[in-house]
């Protein structure tokens, strides 16, 4: 980028989920071969990818406890895996997804405490003030970047998650495939709709960074495209000002 008629150039890499315990079958997954290797293990293979950033970022798809230590709890993993993270260059993660609340609101207090006690930033926290999101705002050779992050997986009918995460409720907009005219006029209206605060904190972080990173939580697994509703959402999102 360009400021004060200097061009700085800055390297930001971002991962996709990031899952510290065991998911599919319990005693078999990430939390299990941590247990028996040291929590280094998962990124032994992969340090050299990681390498030669200026921010590295990604999803935290769950949550890390004491709890695990002695027993194994779905996608739950080791305090020392933030540690790990910390130690293979990330700077920040997000927690603004759909499994970061599974084992309540201690083990969701436990896992920030346990990332910002390793220096990890947290993203997607539920804002206090003007924000919706909190925004993570750091430097990068005297640029600054501030990063948003945002669920829109799977959490409505919970109540009051929206009190801790910065979480979306619009599955429906965010999964349609549909390409039609009207259906694309449709879903837009809907998109904006539903995304006021997304895009209200957009407004607002714009004006007080260099650089805007949005994290989001959405789409199908398994997929090798993105449903046109993710599309439309992200097109929303780079005009009203994400780099």
């Amino acid at each position: 980028m360009k400021k004060g008629g200097l061009n700085r150039h800055i390297n930001i890499k971002a991962v996709g989920d990031i899952c510290p315990g065991d998911a599919s079958v319990n005693g078999f997954g990430v939390l299990q071969v941590t247990k028996q290797h040291g929590a280094d293990f998962p990124f032994q293979r992969i340090e050299n990818l990681l390498e030669g950033t200026d921010l590295l970022i990604g999803n935290l798809e769950g949550t890390l406890s004491t709890k695990c230590c002695s027993r194994s709890l779905r996608m739950c993993g080791l305090p020392a895996f933030a540690q790990a993270l910390k130690k293979v260059g990330f700077s920040a993660v997000s927690v603004a997804n759909n499994h970061i609340l599974d084992h309540g609101l201690d083990v969701f207090e436990e896992t920030v405490a346990i990332c910002r006690k390793a220096g990890l930033l947290i993203c997607g926290l539920r804002g206090k003030g003007d924000y919706y999101c909190d925004p993570v705002i750091v430097k990068a050779k005297s640029v600054t970047i501030g990063i948003l992050a945002y669920n829109w997986v799977g959490l409505e009918g919970r109540d009051g998650i929206e009190n801790y995460i910065a979480t979306v409720p619009d599955s429906a907009v965010n999964y349609t495939w549909n390409r039609t005219p009207e259906e694309d006029r449709l879903a837009r209206e809907r998109i904006y709709e539903k995304n006021g605060n997304v895009l209200m904190d957009i407004s607002k972080l714009k004006r007080e960074v260099d650089v805007t990173v949005l994290i989001p939580h959405w789409g199908y697994e398994w997929t090798i495209y993105p449903p046109y509703g993710v599309v439309l959402e992200a097109r929303t999102f780079v005009d009203a000002g994400v780099d």
